[in-house]
């Protein structure tokens, strides 16, 4: 929820089609360095980065059907 706020403010900045790929990226690669970890304290951080990483995805997404359903044709 922390990273939610700066995250709405920014995709009405940025592009979507730039902003939310990138966000969907990073995600993965973060998903698939947790892989990698290998003890609590790298994991833990792993996963507070993931958290914060992961907060632009949905908002986004609400954010891009805002403007199909306003637009349905």
């Amino acid at each position: 929820m922390l990273a939610q706020l700066p995250s709405n403010m920014l995709i009405t900045r940025v592009s979507p089609s730039v902003y939310l790929p990138t966000a969907a990226f990073l995600w993965s690669g973060i998903s698939a360095a947790t892989f990698a970890c290998t003890n609590a304290a790298g994991l833990w951080g792993l996963q507070f980065i993931l958290g914060i990483v992961e907060a632009p995805l949905f908002p986004g997404a609400v954010f891009l059907m805002r403007f199909v359903v306003a637009n349905p044709g």
